[in-house]
């Protein structure tokens, strides 16, 4: 499935800091840069290869994270799309705890650097 993300749209894309993964793209609706630094409490969330998708804005932030995939089989005999998922309560915390742990930091304006990974246990 692709995601779709109001980002997309941005007209302004701004280079990506060096310890930030190659792959993301940094966008923004207007020319004027991103404080980079500031939203380095993205890094967990963005390093994470479930993350597909993360959207900061002053309403809030979004972000998308594939908990499953299709049994691509089934969806080229069928052309509809079947999940054998499972949602595990620590993962799903885990998500939640750092998106809650970016947004704090933004507010705060100090980034935290936990770990996705290191929260499920």
């Amino acid at each position: 499935m692709d995601i779709v993300s109001p980002g997309e749209r941005f007209p302004a894309e701004h280079p990506v800091p060096p310890d930030w993964p190659a792959h993301i793209r940094v966008a923004t609706p207007e020319g004027g840069m991103p404080n980079l630094p500031g939203l380095s409490a993205a890094l967990p969330l963005l390093h994470e290869p479930r993350t597909k998708d993360v959207l900061l804005t002053p309403a809030g932030a979004r972000v998308i994270v594939r908990l499953a995939r299709a049994e691509l089989g089934h969806y080229r005999i069928v052309k509809r799309p079947k999940f054998n998922a499972t949602l595990d309560v620590g993962e799903l915390t885990a998500i939640l705890d750092a998106l809650c742990d970016l947004t704090e930091s933004i507010r705060a304006g100090a980034p935290k650097a936990r770990r996705v990974a290191d929260r499920r246990q």
